[in-house]
């Protein structure tokens, strides 16, 4: 969830959001290769949280493995949600 969005005094942009406990999707696959299943799943629920980031106008800019957070039930990006998915125009 994102808690707040801005600028700090000296124009620095930041995101506040909740903690995720969980694995970056770097970590995951330095264990070995994912499954087609699981890196399929990942990449929809990837796609989905920058589509409601674009909606309210968020851009990431830096979408890589070391930046997607994996919480501890294998859920990605959904688990950073900016909105509840059934709020979704």
């Amino acid at each position: 969830m994102i808690y707040d969005v801005g600028e700090t005094d000296g124009g620095q942009p930041f995101i506040a959001m909740e903690y995720i406990d969980g694995n970056t999707l770097d970590e995951l696959n330095s264990t070995g290769p994912l499954t087609n299943e699981l890196t399929t799943e990942f990449a929809i629920q990837i796609a989905d949280a920058l589509q409601v980031a674009h909606e309210v106008g968020v851009v990431h800019r830096d979408i890589k493995p070391a930046n997607v957070i994996i919480n501890a039930r294998g859920q990605g990006p959904k688990g950073a949600r900016l909105r509840p998915r059934q709020t979704r125009g």
